[in-house]
Order: C-alpha cells, then sequence, then structure tokens
C-alpha cells in the first residue's frame, strides 16, 4: 500500500470514527496506524509548524502527522472523564443534579465534614430560574421541591412581597399569590437548609476535601485537594461561593482581591420565634417576605427586610421570622461592634428611632442572647477571562464563584441554579458529541458573563435605590410587576 493510501485510508476511518464516536477505535487507530517515524515529523508542541523545513519525502509523513494532531484534538474535546465539581452549595449540586439527570459522569467535592457542619444561610426567593429548573430534571423530583423546601411546608404556595412605609404602617405595594397565578409566574420562598437537602437527594459528595490547585493535562484537567488527594476529570467547575479558590488561582489572588469589591452597606441580621398570633399580624402585611423603609431623626434613610424563615408546630412559638436591618455606610463611620449582644443593641436602637409599631417590635422584642451577625456583601463582575472558552475548556465557574451581587433584587440563587442548567445543557450536549467541551464552555459563558455582569450592576444600584428613594423603589416594584391586580395604595 502507497503511502498516498495509507493517508487516505487513515483520514477516511479518522472521519467515520468520529462521527460514531467510537472512542475505543480511535485508540486503535492511533496505536496501529500513527507509526512512531511521525514522533519526528509532527515533534512535541503540536502546533500548525507541520510542513516548516520538511522535504518532499517526508511529506507524506508530515500529513499523517497533521491526521494524527485531528485525533489528538478530538481526544482533548470530548467528555470522556467526570466533570469535577467544587463546592456543594446551591450552585453545585444544582449542577449535580442536572447531570445527573441528564447522564453526564460527575465528582462533587466539599471542604465541610458533612451537610449539617455549618449554616446554609437565610431564605431566599426563587422564581425567575423555576421554569428552567423544572425542564432540567424532571417535573416529578421538581414538584416535590416545594413541599420539602419551602418556608412553610405546610402552606407551600404561599408567597408575597410588599414595600411598606415602616413610619406610617402604609402598604405601597404589595404582591401575592394571587397576582403571580393573574400573571402567569410561579414563585417560592424557600428555607435553604431544607432546600441543600433536596438538591442532596442522590449526590454523592465526598467531604471534607479543600480544593488547593488545578493544572491543565493532556486531555484534560487535574485537581489537587489539601490532603494530598488528586483527582483527573474532563473539566474543573468552581462553585465554590463568594471567595472561590478556583477563581482566585485562574485569574490570580491580585487580581481576585482587586475586582471583588465589598458593599458600603452595613447590615445585621437576627431570626427570632413569634407565636401564632404575631405571625397572623406579619401575614397581612405579606404572606412571606417585605421591606420597609424608615427614617433615622436625621433625616437618614434605613430598611429592614423581614421574612418568614421556618415553621415549627412542636414549639409554642412556632414561627421563625428573619430580620435584616441595614444603612447605607459610604464613608464607614458606623461603629461595628464585634458582640451578638452590641449588635442587638444596635438594631434595636435603629429600629425605635426609624419604625413604628408591629415592624419596630419584632426587632425590639428580639430576646436577649439572640445571635446577630453582620452581612458583609461582597460584589464581582465576571472577568474578562471568561469572555471565550476558559482554558480551552477545562474550567468555568457557576453561581457566587462568576459573580457574587447583592440580595437587594432576590435574584443570586435564581441565577446560580440558571448557571447550573445552562452549564449542564452544554456539557450535556459535548457529552453525546454535538459539540466540544471548548464549544460548550465557550456558549455557556458567552450568555452568563453579560447576565451576570447585568446582574451585579443591578442588585448594586439596588441598594442605593432602596436605602435612599422611596418614590425610586416604588415605581421600580411596579415596573416589575405591572398587572392591575398589583394592589397600589
Amino acid at each position: 500500500m502507497s503511502n498516498v493510501t495509507q493517508v487516505a485510508n487513515y483520514t477516511r476511518k479518522f472521519n467515520d470514527i468520529k462521527s460514531d464516536r467510537d472512542m475505543e477505535s480511535v485508540t486503535l487507530l492511533m496505536r496501529t496506524m500513527a507509526a512512531p517515524r511521525l514522533g519526528s515529523a509532527i515533534a512535541s508542541n503540536r502546533q500548525d509548524r507541520f510542513f516548516l523545513g520538511c522535504t518532499f519525502g517526508k511529506l507524506v509523513s508530515v500529513a499523517k502527522g497533521c491526521v494524527l494532531r485531528r485525533l489528538l484534538d478530538f481526544l482533548d474535546m470530548v467528555l470522556d472523564k467526570p466533570v469535577i465539581i467544587i463546592g456543594a452549595g446551591v450552585a453545585g449540586l444544582s449542577l449535580a443534579q442536572v447531570l445527573q439527570h441528564k447522564g453526564v459522569p460527575f465528582k462533587v467535592f466539599e471542604r465541610d465534614p458533612g451537610s449539617d457542619y455549618r449554616s446554609q444561610g437565610r431564605s431566599m426567593s426563587l422564581h425567575f430560574c423555576l421554569q428552567a429548573l423544572k425542564q432540567a430534571i424532571g417535573a416529578d423530583y421538581y414538584e416535590s421541591m416545594p413541599r420539602k423546601s419551602s418556608v412553610n411546608t405546610y402552606r407551600p404556595t404561599d408567597y408575597g412581597f410588599a414595600l411598606i412605609d415602616g413610619k406610617t404602617q402604609r402598604t405601597m405595594i404589595r404582591v401575592d399569590h394571587d397576582v403571580m397565578k393573574a400573571m402567569d409566574l410561579e414563585a417560592y420562598r424557600i428555607n435553604r437548609v431544607r432546600f441543600r437537602k433536596w438538591l442532596l437527594e442522590g449526590i454523592n459528595i465526598e467531604w471534607a476535601k479543600r480544593f488547593s490547585s488545578f493544572k491543565v493535562i493532556d486531555n484534560g484537567i487535574q485537581v489537587k485537594f489539601t490532603d494530598g488527594t488528586i483527582v483527573d476529570g474532563s473539566i474543573l467547575v468552581g462553585a465554590d461561593g463568594v471567595n472561590s479558590a478556583v477563581c482566585q488561582q485562574l485569574m490570580g489572588s491580585d487580581k481576585f482581591t482587586s475586582i471583588t469589591k465589598v458593599n458600603p452597606l452595613y447590615t445585621l441580621i437576627g431570626m427570632r420565634w413569634v407565636d401564632e398570633d404575631t405571625r397572623n399580624q406579619f401575614a397581612k402585611l405579606s404572606p412571606t417576605q417585605f421591606y420597609a423603609y424608615g427614617r433615622m431623626d436625621n433625616g437618614e434613610m434605613i430598611g429592614m427586610f423581614v421574612s418568614l424563615n421556618d415553621v415549627d408546630p412542636s414549639r409554642q412559638d412556632e414561627y421563625q421570622m428573619m430580620w435584616c436591618i441595614s444603612r447605607y455606610d459610604e464613608r464607614d463611620l458606623i461603629p461595628k461592634p464585634e458582640s451578638d449582644s452590641e449588635r442587638l443593641d444596635q438594631a434595636k436602637a435603629w429600629a425605635s428611632e426609624a419604625f413604628e409599631g408591629l415592624i419596630r417590635s419584632l426587632v425590639c422584642d428580639t430576646p436577649p442572647g439572640t445571635l446577630v451577625s453582620r452581612l458583609k456583601i461582597r460584589e464581582r463582575e465576571p472577568h474578562a477571562i471568561m469572555n471565550s472558552d476558559t482554558l480551552g475548556g477545562r474550567l468555568t465557574l457557576i453561581g457566587d464563584a462568576a459573580h457574587p451581587m447583592t440580595n437587594f433584587r432576590g435574584e443570586g440563587g435564581n441565577h446560580a441554579i440558571l448557571d447550573a442548567i445552562l452549564l449542564a445543557n452544554a456539557l450535556s450536549d459535548a457529552h453525546k458529541g454535538k459539540n466540544s467541551l471548548a464549544e460548550a464552555v465557550r456558549t455557556y459563558q458567552e450568555e452568563m458573563v453579560p447576565r451576570g455582569r447585568s446582574a451585579v450592576i443591578e442588585s448594586d444600584n439596588a441598594v442605593k435605590l432602596m436605602h435612599t428613594s422611596p418614590n425610586g423603589m416604588l415605581e421600580a416594584m411596579k415596573a416589575l410587576y405591572v398587572h392591575p391586580a398589583c394592589k397600589n395604595q
């Protein structure tokens, strides 16, 4: 058989097995038809310099080398090893659930020693991600989410939001279940602890695995953990939150620090249990959550977000309410006490001055000894390094690792889940041979980066608006809920 015929057969067979996704044949073809003498022709760097300095006699060998390079590139682009997910929070577990539903192999690693090691944060609202989530994980599993995850599992469809004048107790706008239904919108107020348990169903987590570093290797990526464990995968997904160690290595610590901003909002958060009578009074304002604005004696606006967080019928005071009281501290003038008792005293002083009635009493009647934490909000727009197929499709970020934002539009969790769904869809296509890993990551990031950047900016603007302009807040709410059923009073 002539060299020219060998090259023709080699190319034809490559194209056939590439279209069939026959990986065993790819390997066999490389071992039997890629003669060792081609190594000198294609060298060790697989770049487009095959013909540099070649004589005519070497031309056929070089041509075969080009075909071999195509085979190697094909191996580079396939998803033949697990997706490595760093972080078992909302983003990472959502990705795992969708990948599992689509039959894509993955492994999840979490630094905590177990699921109950630390608090999973406050309750959150899910809304614009829900239809995509339902399609991604299947209707049967999705339908179990409200009754297993809502802040009130006894009335899981209860949902509402209101804007309240904290001085007069006047409701400026109210959106409840009836309004949402009339607008054909679905939303739930979710307890994060229960939601995480729901996302953990059927997912195997490797606990106590703290990420150390990554490096790109032939046909994959290698991840090292602080305990010395080394794992190879097709792609690494950083889902490790606002202080993402994966993101820090990707862009460098200095760059990471410079583009991660601390919002000047100073927020104190507390939770307390109330009885049914008190809960019913709050339910008249909104079934699940509301935002109230008040004014200090000097005219400064102050905000308070209130939400139902849990229901426990075994308790005498069976309803857990969460309050978040906040002031915009752009000049860093507000004292920052270190102890819970001092922070509670500070919150009570603000509430007593800026609010009246039921809203003031929620904070001022919070019992001594209550844990009161300070929320430090970090923001980061998706970096320019993610504008293409990061590291040739070997790494990407989702959720807070990619775009941490303020909570003042109630969108962070929704964007994290949407990230997970869109990435899983793209990776599933790569797994099926419809595109390469590089194409999958590029497709995901081309959508995520501008969406994430807009969300970070808009959420930052919302903080300023909600601490400076009641009328601006009202107009923003009207823009979101432009339906006659909205109660504008």
